[in-house]
């Protein structure tokens, strides 16, 4: 993670406007709300796919114990899914309680964190530069969509403790993570943990949420990003605040004009142009 006086001051959003959701999406953008989708359902399926390793029921169970952990999952959740009363806690005590034979038994329980580690991570994704001409032909529906231009906020995380944003990764090989990583992760607020493992987990973390191909470099990504509650959905960060929208070279006059209507005067407006003389885009006030 970046430090915050290195953050760039502005983070940018390339959309296309013929989305049936675009139009709700800018006057959501404006009210500093994003619309957050699981990792799992990016484009590219290596993003955030790091190679899995199962580690054995031996190594879990001294991870564990060396915690000092009395039940394999949390308590509380697993309160939440047994019977109530005298029943739920023999329950817990017998299947949950931290032994070699329960791990053992939990094993494909715990092997499938590697999905709900995808699965439940949601982001939203920008950009550190807003004159990228593939980014535009990408994801601004060849030109003809807009870039969305958002300002940093640095009080909106170091006294209100918003999410920042975070940079990606990029890398020639895939990570290499085990269930043990995983875990490490899932424990980090265990005081019990050792700098080497606080790594081992940030590493985890790193390898589910912000690590792609170098085949992506050219994208300068950021994303925000936030642990699934009830799926895919918009969520506001304040820390970013929408101050400008660039319409794209090729863009319609129908879709022109349905920005000017929904920004009016509270976010300026700009237009993007080709270079006569090079590959490169400028902008003027629209």
């Amino acid at each position: 993670m970046a430090n915050l006086k290195d953050y760039p001051s502005r983070f940018y959003r390339y959309r296309s406007c013929g989305s049936i959701h675009f139009a709700d999406e800018l006057r959501r953008a404006m009210q500093g709300e994003h619309y957050f989708v699981s990792i799992s359902e990016m484009n590219d399926p290596f993003d955030c796919n790091p190679v899995y390793e199962k580690s054995p029921a031996g190594e879990i169970y001294k991870f564990y114990k060396g915690l000092g952990r009395k039940y394999i999952v949390d308590s509380d959740k697993a309160k939440e899914r047994l019977p109530n009363g005298k029943l739920g806690k023999k329950l817990l005590k017998e299947k949950m309680t931290v032994s070699f034979e329960n791990i053992r038994r939990a094993l494909p329980i715990l092997h499938s964190h590697h999905e709900r580690m995808r699965n439940e991570h949601r982001i939203v994704c920008f950009s550190e530069n807003w004159d990228n001409p593939l980014m535009w032909a990408h994801y601004s529906n060849s030109h003809k969509g807009v870039v969305l231009n958002f300002e940093l906020d640095p009080d909106a995380i170091a006294i209100a403790g918003d999410d920042p944003p975070l940079d990606i990764e990029y890398s020639d090989k895939r990570l290499q993570i085990s269930t043990i990583d995983i875990l490490t992760w899932m424990s980090r607020k265990s005081k019990k943990l050792t700098a080497a493992q606080r790594k081992q987990g940030d590493d985890a973390f790193l390898a589910y949420v912000l690590h792609k191909s170098n085949h992506w470099s050219y994208e300068c990504e950021w994303r925000l990003q936030k642990p699934a509650r009830c799926g895919n959905g918009y969520e506001s960060s304040s820390c970013l605040s929408l101050k400008e929208v660039t319409l794209g070279a090729r863009i319609s006059r129908e879709d022109e004009t349905l920005v000017r209507e929904i920004v009016g005067e509270k976010v300026h407006l700009s237009r993007c142009i080709l270079d006569p003389n090079s590959f490169s885009l400028s902008k003027v006030a629209a």
